[in-house]
């Protein structure tokens, strides 16, 4: 990505001295874009314990990830990250352990045992960024890329929202890759179509409401010429 930059604006007719602005300049590759959203979320949530599942390594190579799935230990700039080896999509961890878990170019379209699995090893509060690339972008008509993981941002939150997550923001590199679109308002529409996206989802504290329920003693009752077994059901107070 490139560095921040000073600006010098051109001076007007009228005598006026020029402007000089300070300008952050924008992600000038997809790749770059990838590490950009990854390196916010490191310094925003600022995790000790972070899990990033990738399937192209590559992309990442710029924050010092280089393995399919890397563990990173610490925040900001002084994260140490640590390959590990996954078997069969089975992911060897205890539950509720990660502050902040990536998924990046992995997960598809229809792919709910996959959040699942990944839910399991978030606890409250714990934050999810999922990168990939939008369902009907132009990209993935192209002959390299037909088979590449993708999914729909909408039905992303919908089963985001089913196993306690509250999608937090929805952003997208634009049509082409030209502009980096919010997900916001009508805009939420063309994230579908962009060549990147990225959405972010915080875990939910609550737990679920279960409501327990006593069964009785089942009784016998006799009913005209006919004994039949029956079970009393009754709601715990």
């Amino acid at each position: 990505m490139k560095d921040v930059c000073l600006r010098l604006l051109p001076a007007k007719s009228n005598g006026a001295p020029a402007v000089i602005a300070l300008v952050e300049s924008e992600p000038a590759s997809v790749t770059d874009w990838y590490a950009h959203m990854v390196r916010q979320a490191l310094d925003q949530r600022r995790p000790q314990r972070t899990l990033v599942l990738s399937g192209d390594p590559g992309a990442l190579a710029g924050l010092g990830i280089e393995s399919p799935c890397s563990v990173g230990i610490g925040h900001g700039p002084h994260v140490a990250w640590r390959p590990v080896r996954v078997d069969q999509g089975l992911l060897p961890f205890q539950p509720d352990v990660f502050d902040l878990v990536v998924l990046h170019d992995c997960l598809r379209q229809g792919e709910e045992h996959a959040l699942a699995r990944i839910r399991s090893t978030m606890p409250g509060g714990s934050t999810l960024l999922v990168l990939g690339r939008g369902w009907l972008s132009a990209g993935r008509f192209r002959a390299g890329w037909r088979r590449s993981p993708a999914w729909r941002p909408g039905w992303l939150c919908r089963r985001l929202r089913q196993m306690g997550f509250t999608p937090r923001d929805q952003r997208g590199r634009g049509l082409a890759g030209a502009d980096l679109l919010t997900g916001q308002g009508w805009r939420r529409g063309l994230l579908v179509c962009s060549d990147r996206v990225a959405v972010r989802a915080r875990r939910s504290d609550g737990r679920p409401d279960i409501r327990l329920v006593r069964f009785s003693t089942p009784r016998t009752v006799v009913g005209g010429n006919t004994a039949w077994d029956g079970a009393r059901r009754e709601s715990a107070p």
